[in-house]
């Protein structure tokens, strides 16, 4: 019997999940994302010695059927936060180790995926730029959020789904510092920050969140200006403080807020195409992003799996 090939766009929570199932399940699953490494916005970056998480601090679970998938694909990664009564769980020790234990089996590459070319048996493989190689691909998932996948669609000349276009992401702008060694900030409320993130304690490292409204607000000013309002604010801050280095990140895609709430999975019309993620599924708040991008990704697999015995 010949292997069933599936190809999953992007290589983040959702997409690593879905392709340990698949691949579980006896199926070449190819996962192909722009970055070298794998997680998405389980993102990780470098200052000095130390590693800082950027993106979440820690991913909230209220269904033991999430939870269970990546207590399954990545044992012993996440650790639950006590006494907060809000299902958090933290990362033993960084989103960087999650993801390495998530893509671990999975056939992983790195390439930008401009477009999905129709083949012509009405199969589609996905087009790399700069890369004129040929992917075969019984089905297809596209797990980036829901404005990329519009874009991915709309470019592949595929029609979109109305609902889609209605998904909304908030953006942030985040400080990456260091030499901030204070618990908490001196100043008191911050006019620019919402939260504050840490490595390990005695860490020099500091990760300082803008609140979504700031973030909104400041996205379209120029890079420079933005670091220096938030080093300002830093200051203010930890007035006995200075940082020796500070870089800013930014997530366009922070958060689902909108997130379509009536399917956790889709699959467009007649076409081995489907559509998965933290945009969709329940709940809505964004703080189980990550929940959603699990049990979409679950929903997903279930149904890939169930069209393509169906097909045989």
């Amino acid at each position: 019997m010949m292997k069933t090939d599936v190809v999953i766009v992007g290589g983040g929570l959702c997409g690593l999940i879905l392709a340990r199932i698949l691949t579980e399940a006896g199926l070449s699953a190819k996962v192909f994302d722009k970055a070298s490494r794998p997680g998405g916005r389980l993102a990780t970056r470098k200052t000095s010695d130390e590693t800082v998480d950027t993106g979440p601090q820690s991913l909230c679970f209220d269904s033991p059927e999430a939870l269970a998938a990546v207590q399954r694909y990545a044992p012993g990664e996440l650790a639950p936060i006590s006494g907060d009564g809000s299902y958090s769980y933290g990362f033993r020790t960084s989103s960087a180790a999650l993801s390495g234990a998530l893509r671990q089996g999975v056939d992983y590459r790195t390439g930008l995926v401009t477009h999905l070319a129709r083949k012509s048996d009405d199969t589609f493989t996905p087009a790399l730029w700069g890369h004129p190689a040929s992917f075969d691909a019984d089905a297809v998932a596209l797990t980036p959020p829901a404005p990329q996948v519009v874009n991915l669609l709309r470019a592949s000349h595929l029609e979109v789904p109305r609902w889609l276009s209605r998904i909304d992401y908030e953006k942030r702008l985040v400080l990456v510092s260091e030499a901030i060694t204070s618990d908490q900030p001196k100043g008191g409320s911050s006019k620019v920050f919402e939260y504050w993130g840490n490595t390990q304690p005695g860490s020099q490292s500091w990760v300082a969140f803008a609140s979504a409204e700031w973030s909104e607000n400041h996205w379209g000013q120029d890079q420079i200006a933005t670091e220096s309002e938030m080093l300002r604010e830093v200051v203010r801050l930890f007035p006995e403080r200075r940082t020796s280095t500070a870089q800013v990140k930014r997530w366009r895609y922070a958060n689902a807020i909108d997130p379509e709430e009536s399917m956790r999975s889709y699959r467009l019309s007649g076409l081995p195409i489907w559509i998965a993620g933290d945009g969709y599924g329940a709940p809505t708040s964004p703080a189980f992003g990550a929940q959603r991008s699990v049990l979409s990704a679950i929903s997903t697999a279930e149904s890939i799996l169930t069209s393509l015995q169906t097909d045989r």
